[in-house]
Order: C-alpha cells, then sequence, then structure tokens
C-alpha cells in the first residue's frame, strides 16, 4: 500500500494492483461465505461512465463484493466515494486508496466520470449505516441529492443496486451518545466472536437510469428512492426464494 500523504484523498492513480489481486481472492472467499449471489449485473456497462448507487450497511461488504465482481468480469475498477473524515484515520485511508477509494467531494466524482470510469456511492453514508435495528433496510437519503445533481451535470447513467442481507450480518447494541440533536447511536456489533454472521447477500441492479439535463432534481429523487424500494422488496423475495429451494 502506498504511504498515505496529504492530498492523495483526491488523486485517481493511487490503487494497488497487487493488493486488488488480493481483494479478488478475499471476494471469492466472502462469496462463499455469504452465498452472495447478483441478479441483473447484464446492466453494468462495458464501458462509459456510470453511477453506481447502494444502500449502506454497517459493513458494506456487498460494495467491495460487487466492486470485485466488475473487476473480473469487466475488467473495470468502480471507483468509491468515501466521507473525508476516513482519511484521518492511519492504516484504514491506505487500505481505502488502495482499492480505489477517493474523497467524496463533487470535483472527484466528476473527474471520474469525465474519464469515463464507474462510480460508486451510498447516498445514506454513516446515517444509514448507524442505523437502529427497528430502522433495518431503512433509506436515509433525505436531502441526500448530489448524486442525481452529478448524474444530470455529467450525463452518466444511474444504476440502482439493493443488497439484501446486509444489515443482518450483526446484531446490534446501541448505547446512547448524550447528543439528542444526532439521532446517531454508537453501535456495539456482535457476531460469532469478530466474524459477522454467515447470512446469505442478495444484490440486484437496476437497468441504467439517465437523468435529463431538464430535469428536476427533487423529483428524480423522489422517483428513484421509490425504484430504490422496489428494489429491496424483488432483492427480500429472490433471497427467501433461494432459501426455500433447499
Amino acid at each position: 500500500m502506498h504511504p498515505y500523504i496529504k492530498g492523495y484523498e483526491n488523486r485517481l492513480d493511487k490503487f494497488d494492483i497487487k493488493f486488488l489481486s488480493r481483494d479478488i481472492f478475499l471476494s471469492g472467499i466472502l462469496k462463499m461465505y455469504f452465498r452472495y449471489s447478483v441478479y441483473g449485473f447484464e446492466n453494468i456497462p462495458r464501458e462509459g461512465p456510470a453511477i453506481l448507487v447502494l444502500n449502506h450497511g454497517i459493513l458494506p461488504i456487498d460494495g467491495f463484493l460487487l466492486g470485485c465482481e466488475i473487476l473480473t468480469r469487466l475488467s473495470r475498477l468502480p471507483r468509491g466515494l468515501t466521507d473525508h473524515i476516513i482519511f484521518n484515520v492511519p492504516f484504514l485511508r491506505e487500505f481505502f486508496l488502495s482499492i480505489g477509494i477517493v474523497d467524496g467531494n463533487r470535483e472527484n466524482a466528476m473527474r471520474v466520470l469525465n474519464k469515463g470510469g464507474i462510480l460508486m456511492v451510498m447516498p445514506g453514508g454513516a446515517r444509514e449505516a448507524m442505523k437502529r435495528p427497528e430502522d433495518r433496510y431503512k433509506l436515509f437519503w433525505e436531502n441526500r441529492t448530489g448524486f442525481v445533481e452529478i448524474a444530470r451535470a455529467s450525463g452518466a447513467p444511474i444504476i440502482l443496486s439493493f443488497c439484501y442481507g446486509i444489515d443482518d450480518i450483526y446484531e446490534w447494541v446501541f448505547q446512547k451518545t448524550g447528543k439528542k440533536t444526532e439521532e446517531i447511536g454508537v453501535p456495539l456489533l456482535m457476531g460469532i466472536g469478530l466474524l459477522p454472521f454467515p447470512v446469505k447477500l442478495t444484490q440486484v441492479i437496476s437497468r441504467p437510469i439517465l437523468v435529463k439535463p431538464d430535469e428536476k432534481v427533487e423529483i428524480v429523487h423522489k422517483r428513484l428512492l421509490k425504484k430504490m424500494k422496489a428494489l429491496y422488496y424483488r432483492a427480500k423475495r429472490l433471497s427467501e426464494m433461494s432459501k426455500s429451494k433447499k
């Protein structure tokens, strides 16, 4: 992995080929562990820009698995966006950079798309990742319209993807932060020791959705949220069907 130097989070050339090879090997193990299945992979373009939009679990293994799937099957490296705070954490920032993740600002997003790349985003961010148990699979996309604005400005299609099972890989225990204005608890994760539960992960992918230059962002956002909820029900149904066949 490259030693971190301030500013690397805005560079697109800091991924590590050797590390990516190890990632592909690890993804094979994780795919078996989680019995990972993906539906609609043919909707991922073989070339040209695209914005891949996912739901956010506490541990976004689905994004990692889908990214490795795209890398191995299409020889394309999706570029993920993450919160800037990650690049203040030693070792974690080097790891993120090595697998192609960059700082989640609009400039980086446009640079990826202008180069014809695939951008991977999770609009719900930390709020969605650290939701309470009763909010499992709920999307926290209120006022998270940046990905729609970027799609409209760049002309890149949006491709929605929902993973069912990702919110079940750990059980949750929450402690109150004392900050009543923040509805985010501090998550304590319980699995099989430190390991996540081996629940089945089912990923569904939508067809590409174009955002016209004259469309209102808020209207498109509502439409996409509705489509994302429909993907949730489809992923859940497919997951349950696969279990019933055993």
